[in-house]
C-alpha cells in the first residue's frame, strides 16, 4: 500500500492494492451488473481465488461504476514490474469533477441522483457482511485492501454527498453511512504499534476506516501495555484510589526529589469557606521548597490543570506532588501566566478527608474551570510528542486518539473550560484553534469550487462540535443525543462519579450537584434521569445492563462505555426526534410491535433464539437474546402466563437486515394524561435478523449449532403497526 504522509495537506489515503498476475486465475467482471464499464480492459488477474475477496473486487469496481461512471482507468496503473496497481489516489479529484456535475442538475433531478448513489452505497454496505462469524476462515490480506478501499470510497463519497445544498431539505439523510467493515490486519498493526483494541474501535465506529487507517501511520511517543484490555473496556489507565502515587515525568525517571504537599488546615479552611484554593510554588536559590495555597479571588489569574490521574500527576492518599513533576508544571504554565504562577490541579487542592469536605470541593469544581484564565491538558503521549511543523489534522487525531479524550472527568473539565490547551512538548495547541483551522480549509475549498471536505478532519471536528453545541445550551432533548455519543466511549475507574459528571457537563447548579452527591452512590443514575421528561428512545433499545427498578427497566445503568458491539454493526445512531415520554410507570414511546401467538418464553430463555413467523408479512425473523445476566435471573421475574411482545426500533424496510428491539411481558391497557396505551414490563433487549426461511441466510456458524443441537423453534407472530407502548 502507498499511502500519502500524516502531514500532508491531503488526507485522504492512497489505498495500493497490488494484484499479482496469475494466470491460474481469471477474475471475469463482464457478467456483473455494470456490463457497459471497461472491465476488460482492466487487467483480470487477481491475487486471491477466494469467494469473498471476488465479491469485494466486483462490489469495488460496480460502484465505481454507478457513481462516476468509466473510470477504471483512473484508478489503476501499471508498474514498472508489469504489477496491476489498483489507487484511490485521483479520487479526490474525481469527487470534485462528479460534485461540480451534478451541482448543476435541477433540484429534482438532484435529488433522482443522490438517491441513485445512496441506494448504490447501501447495497455495498449491506454486502460487507461484518459479523464475525461470516468473516471467519478469510485471513487473506488482500481482503482487508479490497474493504479498506470500499470504506475510504464510500465515506468519501457520503461526505460528498452530506455538502451538497440538496441534503438540508433532507433531515433522515443527513446522518452519515457508516460502512462498519472491520479491517483485521489493520486493527492488527495498530495493536502491534501500542494501541488499544477499544481506542482502535472507538476510532474505527465513531471516525470511520479512512481515519483508522490514518491513525495507523502516527508515530508513537510512549506506549502502554494493552494486553489485559478488550474491545469494549481499557485497563491501562484504570486507577485503584488507595495504590496510586505521582510519578516522575519520564525525563526524569531517575531523579530522587522528595514529596512536596499543600498545608491541610489552610486547605481545609479555604474549602470549608467555599472558595478556590490556587497553588504557589516556593523557591530558594531556584529550588523549589515548599507549596502552599491562597484562595482565589477575582482580580487573579490562574491556570487549572486537566490530566489523567495514572499519567503520573493522581495520588490517592494524599495532596502531594514530586518536585520535579511541580517543576515540570511550572515550567509549562509560565508562558501563560505571571508570578507568582498561581495554579490549580485536583491533586493538590482537593481534600482526601473527611469526606464531607471532598465532597464540598468538588461541588465547586465546575466553578474553576470556568473561572480560570486557561486551562492546560496534560495527556503522557501528547507530553512527549512534539507539535513543531505539525498539520492541524494530525493534531486533531493525536488528540483524539489520547488518553485525556477517553476519560470522562476531563470531558467534564473540557465542557466548563472557556478553551482547552493541549499541552506537547514544545507548545500548545488550542481547541478553538483546531476548529478555527478546520473552517479556513473548509472556506478555501469552498472558493475553489469544492462543495466538499475531506473526511479525516471533518469526522474528526464533529466530535468536537458535539460538546460545543452542549455549551450552548439547546433544547434539552437534544442535548442528551449529544450527551450520550460523548460519554459512550469514555472511561471512569470510580462509577460513583458518573452522575456528578454528567450534571457539571450540562451546566446543573451547585445545588443539584451538591443533592447528588449526598444521594447514596446506587440511586444516582435515577435521581439524575429524574431531572429529565424526555429522552431519547434509542436507549430503551441498547444492549446494555439495565436499571433493575419498577419503571426504570428501560434505562442504562451507565452512560458510559454501554456500546456493544451489535449496536455498531446496527448503524446505531440515537435519535433526537425518536423520543421517550418519562412517566412513573415507565418511557412511553410510540413503536411497532410483533405479538407472539405462542408463549416462547421459556424457549428464548433456554436456546437464546427462536424464529418468529410473520405470516401475514411472509417474513421469518431470528430472534436472539442480548443481555448480559443469565437468564436465569429474568426467569423469576417474568410472569410467565403473561402475552408477549416483542417491540421494535423501527419498522421492517429492505435496507434494514438487523433490528434491535425489546422482549416485553403485556400486563394491561391503560389510559395515561387522556391516551390510550399498552402496559409492558421490560424482560430483556433482543436482535432480530430477517430470514428467507427458517434456516436460510443464518450464519454458517449460527445455523450448524441450531440443527445440531434440534433446538430451533419456531414461534408465530403478528406484526402491529406503530402504537403507544409504556415499558417499565
Amino acid at each position: 500500500m502507498q499511502h500519502l504522509a500524516p502531514g500532508n495537506a491531503k488526507i485522504y489515503p492512497e489505498i495500493v492494492l497490488h494484484l499479482q498476475r496469475q494466470s491460474n486465475y481469471r477474475c471475469c467482471m463482464s457478467d456483473f451488473s455494470a456490463q457497459d464499464c471497461q472491465y476488460d480492459s482492466l487487467v483480470q488477474n487477481c491475487s486471491s481465488n477466494d469467494s469473498l475477496s471476488i465479491d469485494y473486487q466486483r462490489e469495488y469496481f460496480v460502484l465505481l461504476h454507478e457513481v462516476f461512471g468509466d473510470v477504471v482507468d483512473d484508478f489503476t496503473y501499471e508498474s514498472p514490474n508489469g504489477d496491476l496497481i489498483l489507487t484511490t489516489a485521483r479520487l479526490y479529484s474525481t469527487l470534485k469533477s462528479w460534485a461540480r456535475k451534478i451541482s448543476a442538475l435541477s433540484f429534482k433531478d438532484l435529488l433522482v441522483e443522490l438517491q441513485r448513489i445512496e441506494a448504490a452505497i447501501q447495497n455495498v454496505v449491506s454486502m460487507l457482511r461484518p459479523n464475525d462469524e461470516d468473516l471467519e476462515g478469510h485471513t487473506d490480506v488482500s481482503d482487508d485492501h479490497w474493504l479498506l478501499a470500499i470504506s475510504c470510497m464510500i465515506e468519501a463519497l457520503d461526505q460528498a454527498r452530506l455538502s451538497l445544498p440538496a441534503m438540508t431539505d433532507r433531515p433522515d439523510s443527513r446522518h452519515p453511512l457508516h460502512c462498519n467493515a472491520r479491517v483485521k490486519s489493520l486493527e492488527m498493526t495498530m495493536f502491534r504499534r501500542g494501541w488499544c483494541p477499544n481506542n482502535i474501535k472507538m476510532c474505527q465506529s465513531v471516525f470511520g476506516s479512512s481515519s483508522l487507517y490514518y491513525a495507523s501511520l502516527l508515530p508513537r511517543s510512549i506506549q502502554r501495555a494493552h494486553d489485559s484490555c478488550s474491545s469494549n473496556h481499557c485497563l491501562a489507565y484504570s486507577t485503584i484510589k488507595r495504590s496510586l502515587v505521582t510519578t516522575h515525568p519520564d525525563e526524569t525517571r531517575d531523579c530522587n526529589c522528595k514529596h512536596l504537599s499543600t498545608p491541610t488546615t489552610l486547605l481545609a479552611r479555604i474549602v470549608e469557606l467555599g472558595l478556590t484554593p490556587l497553588v504557589y510554588a516556593e523557591t530558594s536559590r531556584d529550588e523549589i521548597v515548599a507549596i502552599n495555597v491562597v484562595p482565589y479571588h477575582a482580580s487573579q489569574t490562574f491556570v487549572a490543570i486537566s490530566h489523567v490521574w495514572s499519567h503520573g500527576l493522581g495520588d490517592g492518599t494524599r495532596n502531594s506532588l514530586r518536585q520535579c513533576q511541580i517543576k515540570r508544571i511550572l515550567q509549562f504554565i509560565a508562558p501563560h501566566s505571571k508570578p507568582p504562577f498561581l495554579f490549580w490541579l485536583d491533586t493538590l487542592c482537593v481534600p482526601r478527608e473527611p469526606i464531607p469536605l471532598r465532597r464540598k470541593s468538588i461541588e465547586g469544581i465546575r466553578r474553576v474551570y470556568e473561572e480560570a484564565s486557561l486551562v492546560l491538558a496534560f495527556d503522557e503521549e501528547l507530553l512527549a510528542t512534539s507539535v513543531s511543523g505539525m498539520g492541524y489534522e494530525e493534531i486533531l487525531m493525536r488528540v483524539h486518539l489520547s488518553g485525556w479524550m477517553r476519560r470522562l472527568w476531563t470531558l467534564h473539565e473540557q465542557s466548563r473550560a472557556k478553551d482547552i490547551y493541549f499541552q506537547f512538548a514544545d507548545g500548545v495547541f488550542a481547541q478553538t484553534d483546531l476548529i478555527e483551522n478546520f473552517e479556513k480549509d473548509v472556506d478555501a475549498h469552498k472558493e475553489a469550487g469544492v462543495p466538499f471536505f475531506k473526511v479525516v478532519p471533518t469526522r474528526g471536528i464533529s466530535l468536537l462540535k458535539k460538546l460545543l453545541r452542549i455549551k450552548s445550551g439547546r433544547h434539552v432533548r437534544t442535548t442528551l443525543v449529544e450527551l450520550w455519543a460523548l460519554l459512550r466511549w469514555r472511561h471512569l475507574s470510580w462509577p460513583e462519579d458518573e452522575t456528578i459528571c454528567m450534571a457539571n457537563i450540562l451546566g446543573f447548579s451547585p445545588g443539584m450537584v451538591k443533592e447528588l452527591l449526598n444521594t447514596p452512590e446506587e440511586q444516582r443514575m435515577r435521581r439524575f434521569l429524574e431531572l429529565f421528561t424526555h429522552f431519547p428512545a434509542a436507549l430503551l433499545f441498547l444492549h446494555t445492563d439495565k436499571l433493575r427498578l419498577n419503571g426504570w427497566r428501560w434505562a442504562p445503568v451507565s452512560w458510559v462505555h454501554c456500546v456493544q458491539h451489535l449496536d455498531e454493526l446496527l448503524n446505531l445512531r440515537v435519535r433526537d426526534d425518536f423520543l421517550g415520554l418519562r412517566s412513573e410507570r415507565g418511557l412511553i414511546i410510540s413503536c411497532p410491535a410483533i405479538n407472539l401467538e405462542s408463549n416462547g418464553y421459556a424457549t428464548l430463555t433456554r436456546n437464546r433464539s427462536i424464529v418468529v413467523s410473520l405470516a401475514s408479512m411472509n417474513n421469518f425473523f431470528l430472534v436472539t437474546i442480548h443481555y448480559p445476566d443469565a437468564s436465569s435471573k429474568l426467569d423469576a421475574t417474568h410472569p410467565h402466563r403473561s402475552q408477549l411482545a416483542i417491540c421494535l426500533e423501527h419498522g421492517f424496510s429492505p435496507k434494514h437486515k438487523r433490528i434491535r428491539a425489546v422482549l416485553v411481558a403485556v400486563v394491561e391497557s391503560l389510559t395515561l394524561n387522556d391516551q390510550q396505551m399498552t402496559y409492558a414490563r421490560f424482560l430483556f433487549n433482543l436482535k432480530l435478523q430477517r430470514l428467507q426461511s427458517p434456516v436460510a441466510s443464518m450464519s454458517k456458524a449460527h445455523e450448524s449449532t441450531a440443527i445440531a443441537s434440534n433446538n430451533l423453534k419456531i414461534a408465530l407472530g403478528a406484526y402491529s403497526s406503530p402504537s403507544c407502548w409504556c415499558i417499565g
